[in-house]
């Protein structure tokens, strides 16, 4: 009674024999899969990190930091464009006759809410392993914590995907925050570091690194730091949409001037050998299915 009366919810549904099916068959399917998994998956596990000799010869599945980046960019332009069709489609765009909408309002209503709920999650999840890709390849802990920071944006990305500005804006603006303010230091942190050079020839790599990254890194912080200072609030979604544009083409590139780190490290699934378990191989970051 207690609990009925601090939360507001019956402690039992009505629907009790429903409720009991539901329970009872979710931990049927629990219980199997986890049977399954024991049965069929023994001496199989999860890898991450950088693909050696002796992971290569017992990898079953695997997706490389490249792939992963190229999944995320797909997932990322495509759940922008289909649910901005479904938005005009269905007539919640735009919200103002003949002006350009604010990327959140695709995701307050049916149906694209339900799009951005599972799709801005999993297109995240494969940009943290893509982040994630680059980093385990990544000596200098500078460009760690950088990375670290571009990964915290993602999952700043995540809640504004699942959480609407109708359903919660405190923290549908917090997780925008996340997302822009965390990437705004990823890009000046990214492009400072590339005046760190020690050779002739790492300063030409950095600059040509450098020249690359500048574009989309410029119109991410341009458009980040006009909508702060309202410089020009009619401006404000086409500034948004500019950033966010940028920031994933920033990302993109980012990643693919380590062509070695993109093609070498991933995730994968291997089959435990004798010569995958010595300390430099897979013991290292294998987590056991």
């Amino acid at each position: 009674k207690v609990y009925e009366y601090v939360l507001h919810v019956p402690l039992v549904t009505s629907d009790w024999a429903l409720a009991c099916f539901e329970w009872t068959n979710v931990t049927i399917i629990v219980l199997w899969t986890l049977r399954q998994l024991q049965a069929k998956c023994a001496g199989l596990c999860w890898y991450f990190g950088k693909f050696d000799e002796a992971v290569t010869t017992s990898i079953i599945w695997e997706k490389d930091t490249a792939t992963a980046t190229k999944i995320t960019v797909i997932f990322y332009l495509a759940t922008l464009i289909f649910t901005a069709l479904l938005g005009l489609l269905f007539g919640y765009l735009p919200v103002t006759p003949h002006t350009l909408w604010y990327i959140s309002d695709m995701w307050a209503y049916v149906p694209g809410n339900w799009i951005s709920r599972w799709a801005v999650v999993l297109g995240a999840h494969f940009g943290l392993l893509a982040v994630a890709g680059v980093m385990a390849d990544t000596q200098n802990s500078f460009r760690k914590k950088l990375l670290g920071l571009a990964a915290f944006g993602l999952f700043g990305l995540m809640i504004v995907g699942v959480c609407n500005e109708n359903e919660n804006i405190t923290i549908h603006t917090t997780g925008a925050m996340i997302f822009f303010l965390s990437f705004d230091i990823y890009i000046i942190g990214t492009l400072l570091s590339l005046r760190n050079h020690h050779t002739e020839k790492q300063n030409q790599q950095e600059y040509q690194k450098l020249f690359i990254l500048l574009f989309p890194g410029i119109i991410a912080l341009l458009s980040h730091t006009l909508r702060i200072l309202a410089v020009f609030p009619s401006l404000d979604p086409l500034l948004e949409w500019s950033d966010a544009l940028a920031i994933i083409y920033f990302l993109t590139l980012d990643v693919q001037t380590y062509p070695n780190t993109c093609s070498d490290s991933g995730l994968a699934l291997t089959r435990l050998s004798s010569s995958t378990k010595s300390p430099n191989s897979l013991k290292e970051h294998l987590l056991l299915v």
